[in-house]
């Protein structure tokens, strides 16, 4: 079995970093474990030019989309650890995620692969809709995500607290059991996705 970690932050050994580094180390040796940060992946935004709407046609876009696409593809189990800096996602998920229209129609690639989430944000209240733009992201690659993490850390090492990191470790046994992370839930969320947007 693989697991891939993607950090979707700038900070090398930032608060998403350590948690993913975290989750990994939690796993078995037997498992196989790789950590990419999205933030050094040459990633160009979307033209719009609908090329990749064809099946046989993925996007024309000679980047790294390719090389991330083929990542998540060969493994079996994927962790997304993204901070929160203004209300939403990293810009890197959502230039991904842009591009997820060439990955429409082969989500058979992709599908049923097990997932889980880990949001830092640093503000008290701040945490707008991040959690619910890194689930869409996990959705936009036809993931199965099986449980998420809501975090407040803004300097680099405020995860590092026994708490926080034993739960980490708890959400990552959920890529190899058949059981959800169980979390907080707010009052107004939807009990499919878990999204509280409407509110």
């Amino acid at each position: 079995m693989k697991v891939l970690a993607l950090v979707a932050s700038q900070r090398k050994l930032g608060n998403s970093e350590i948690l993913a580094k975290e989750m990994l180390s939690a796993l078995p040796d037997t498992v196989e474990k790789e950590m990419i940060r999205l933030t050094d992946l040459e990633i160009q935004g979307c033209k719009a030019c609908y090329a990749c709407l064809a099946e046989e046609t993925g996007c024309v876009i000679q980047d790294d989309l390719h090389f991330f696409l083929k990542k998540v593809q060969e493994a079996d189990r994927i962790m997304i650890c993204s901070p929160c800096y203004f209300l939403g996602e990293h810009t890197v998920l959502k230039k991904l995620g842009d591009r997820m229209l060439s990955v429409l129609k082969k989500g058979r690639n992709f599908s049923a692969k097990k997932c889980v989430i880990a949001v830092c944000y640093g503000v008290e209240g701040w945490e707008g809709y991040a959690l619910e733009a890194v689930h869409n992201f996990a959705s936009f690659l036809h993931l199965q995500v099986k449980g998420k993490m809501l975090v407040r850390a803004a300097n680099p090492g405020e995860v590092a607290t026994p708490a926080i990191l034993q739960k980490a470790r708890d959400l990552a046994w959920c890529l190899l059991e058949d059981r959800r992370f169980e979390q907080e839930r707010e009052a107004l969320t939807c009990s499919v996705c878990n999204s509280s947007l409407l509110q």
